[in-house]
């Protein structure tokens, strides 16, 4: 029966029959690639961290959820065909004290398959010295243990204000990343408070941990001369 489609039929005590419109087929079980037991995860304490599960045949599956040390059920954030993606708690929810390994299980539907998952602790991300950073083309912002799960520069982001600073590079040490050039809007486009100080924030995200890290002061008025930029305290002027 195998990828054969049939008809579905219900009997009531053996005399009425409905017969639905739609009909039935059976395929074959799931296949994961990357979700074994061989296979060990990583998260941060804080959690928050995507666990992208690659495979085939998800688009058939009615119910999914990934257990975490038999006391959390997470749905996936994201899924098609071909990929899952799920969060991790934090290990204040799982009701852990530290980084430590655990046995996490996959369900879709009726088949399983157990994979492991070991938290380690947060990366230190230190504040700017001095905290009121004057603009600058390159910012760059000093930590430890920043790409110990595997981040990529796609996957931390710095705000200043509600705009981003474009990560340049991105090191166990350090992120050096590229400030907007003009003063960022207190307001977000939908209305969101982003900064209320004088200076916007500027703010580093990795998973679920969010550090304030200082503050950018930017100039009254930037001059162009060719390929460079100047600032003073005046009006705005553009040479070109």
């Amino acid at each position: 029966m195998l990828n054969k489609t049939q008809p579905i039929k219900i009997l009531f005590d053996r005399q009425t029959k409905l017969i639905y419109e739609q009909f039935f087929t059976i395929v074959s079980n799931p296949i994961l690639y990357s979700f074994n037991k061989y296979h060990q995860y990583k998260s941060f304490t804080s959690g928050g961290h995507q666990l992208i599960i690659i495979g085939e045949n998800f688009d058939a599956i009615q119910n999914i959820q990934l257990e975490f040390k038999h006391l959390i059920f997470v749905s996936p954030l994201f899924r098609n065909n071909t990929h899952l993606i799920f969060l991790t708690p934090s290990i204040q929810q799982l009701h852990l004290n530290n980084q430590q390994e655990m046995e996490i299980i996959i369900y879709l539907d009726n088949f399983n398959k157990t994979s492991s998952l070991i938290y380690i602790n947060n990366p230190i991300i230190y504040e700017l010295v001095p905290i009121l950073q004057t603009y600058t083309n390159q910012l760059i912002i000093q930590g430890t243990n920043l790409t110990a799960i595997g981040h990529t520069k796609n996957e931390v982001m710095v705000h200043i204000g509600c705009d981003l600073c474009s990560i340049i590079h991105l090191q166990s040490d350090s992120i050096i990343c590229q400030p907007p050039i003009y003063r960022p809007e207190k307001y977000s486009k939908t209305n969101r408070l982003c900064y209320n100080s004088e200076h916007p924030s500027i703010i580093v995200s990795i998973d679920n941990i969010h550090s304030h890290v200082g503050f950018m002061i930017y100039p009254k008025k930037v001059i162009f001369l060719g390929n460079q930029f100047f600032f003073d305290n005046s009006e705005l002027v553009n040479f070109y």
